[in-house]
């Protein structure tokens, strides 16, 4: 890289380039980015929290996953407002195969970083740092 970039904008560029490998990536499933985060992430059984979507984006997305068989949603019987998701036989695979998708990219973005678990971090640090910034006031 000849030119100087701060890291916002190297992060912005980099997600750029992950979208658009993503996008194409998981086109073949017939799922967007967000169906197929959202169905990685149920398939791994990690919170969907951990994904940072808005409720009415969650929402679409889980609407339109039901819709192509991919989980069923049931009231939760301990909280009847909240809902128990399930994912089908049909979506594990794809689930699976999404997962080697990010491993490879994580994989090919990687190359040529010694210290991954160093990166690993400050990334989880910005990422804080991030969100209480963006939930701060302005003033």
């Amino acid at each position: 890289m000849n030119e100087f970039h701060s890291i916002g904008q190297s992060v912005f560029i980099a997600e750029k380039y992950f979208k658009q490998f993503f996008k194409e990536a998981v086109k073949p499933f017939g799922l967007n980015r967000a169906e197929a985060m959202t169905l990685m992430m149920l398939c791994a059984d990690k919170s969907l929290a951990e994904l940072h979507y808005d409720k009415g984006v969650l929402s679409r997305t889980l609407q339109c996953l039901e819709d192509k068989g991919y989980i069923t949603r049931s009231a939760s019987e301990a909280d009847g407002r909240a809902n128990d998701i399930k994912v089908t036989a049909s979506a594990i695979e794809i689930g699976r195969s999404i997962d080697r998708i990010i491993v490879d990219w994580n994989n090919k973005v990687l190359s040529g970083i010694e210290d991954k678990e160093l990166l690993k971090r400050m990334l989880c640090i910005m990422i804080e740092n991030a969100r209480h910034l963006a939930n701060e006031k302005v003033k």
